[in-house]
């Protein structure tokens, strides 16, 4: 934990008010040598010198002592799986109140904060009360990560998370201001730096950046497969579906991670729900259900054979391989995907659904 900060305040302020070390160290009856320990660190003036230097300088002392409570990055992993298991075992209002400590305490941590406004989206439909309350809160956290963070990628991050904040809260105006730019073609990064390991002779580093690359390339593709079905007409629609299939059956999707699949048969299912394809439909929902209940858990992105550095890679993120929420709200939304979708409530009586849902049940 990083935490006061006071050695560079004092000789920022010093400077800023145009004085010498000596002038200082008059002015407070010290050495010129004691002001030096201060300001590199090496030593911490007297308690009863901070009202002193505080009215000096014109700033509070929390100013001066420039505390800055931090949380390092194994920390906030840890935090936020134990809050998300904590979502699962005690009331919601308590842990709310938790977090709205832990983000009042590291008002200037902007990873943890950023942690916390994805905690907060990613379990705010548990109170459909707060809801609304609670995105809106993560959007402020996200667009206080944008303006204040000198990380330039995690800046970027929370920009597009305030965005998706505005699609929650129904601002897509506000939304598409935000995302201005973002369709914009760009150079990949990981594959100007394979170029260069490729130059350097570094031919495992070359191909693990290539890889990155393509399979962050692939999970973009997967995320626009389930709005691109719902906006084609029937016969695009079918098309759409095969395409997909053959995308996740060329590259083990499954494998990769199974959660990122399972949105998309349910949506595959809908449509054929809506274009009276009853049994086509019902396929699609088995295809579902053994998906599910399948032994892949804990949830997280798993390397293949084709993507063998991914694991590793994905680790060296901030949560890693840590999932959004916990086991036990991840297993009751699958069920809950069947049973409280509108579309599928044709379905209810049907004997294989009735399956499904016991299957997914068990």
């Amino acid at each position: 934990m990083k935490g006061i900060n006071i050695a560079k305040m004092i000789a920022t302020k010093r400077k800023e008010k145009k004085i010498t070390q000596d002038e200082l160290a008059k002015y407070l009856g010290v050495s010129k040598a004691a002001i030096s320990k201060w300001e590199t660190g090496q030593s911490y003036p007297d308690i009863t010198f901070l009202p002193i230097l505080a009215s000096y300088f014109n700033v509070s002392i929390d100013e001066l002592i420039g505390y800055e409570p931090q949380m390092m990055k194994e920390e906030i992993k840890s935090l936020y799986q134990r809050l998300c298991h904590d979502f699962t075992t005690r009331p919601f209002n308590d842990v709310i109140e938790e977090c709205q400590d832990i983000i009042r305490k590291y008002y200037s941590c902007f990873p943890l904060l950023f942690q916390m406004g994805v905690l907060i989206i990613n379990h705010s439909m548990l109170d459909s009360n707060q809801t609304q309350k609670l995105n809106e809160q993560a959007k402020s956290l996200f667009e206080r990560v944008k303006l204040n963070s000198e990380d330039v990628d995690l800046a970027k991050q929370a920009q597009m998370l305030e965005a998706y904040c505005c699609l929650l809260l129904n601002e897509p105006q506000e939304a598409l201001v935000l995302l201005e730019g973002s369709q914009k073609p760009q150079l990949s990064g990981e594959v100007l730096q394979a170029t260069a390991y490729q130059m350097l002779g570094q031919l495992d580093e070359a191909k693990s950046a290539l890889q990155i690359s393509l399979f962050k390339s692939l999970i973009s593709i997967v995320e626009a497969f389930p709005m691109l079905l719902s906006l084609g007409g029937a016969d695009q629609f079918e098309e759409t579906v095969s395409r997909f299939m053959k995308v996740e059956e060329a590259f083990e999707l499954r494998k990769l991670n199974p959660y990122v699949v399972m949105p998309i048969l349910l949506v595959v299912a809908q449509g054929y729900v809506q274009l009276g394809k009853v049994e086509k439909a019902l396929d699609y929902l088995d295809d579902y259900s053994k998906l599910c209940t399948y032994d892949f858990y804990p949830l997280k992105f798993r390397g293949t054979p084709f993507f063998d550095v991914i694991e590793d890679w994905y680790e060296t993120f901030d949560l890693g391989n840590i999932v959004p929420r916990d086991e036990v709200l991840i297993k009751k939304s699958m069920k809950d995907a069947l049973l409280q979708n509108p579309v599928f409530t044709v379905l209810h009586e049907n004997e294989r659904f009735i399956h499904l849902v016991n299957r997914l049940g068990e």
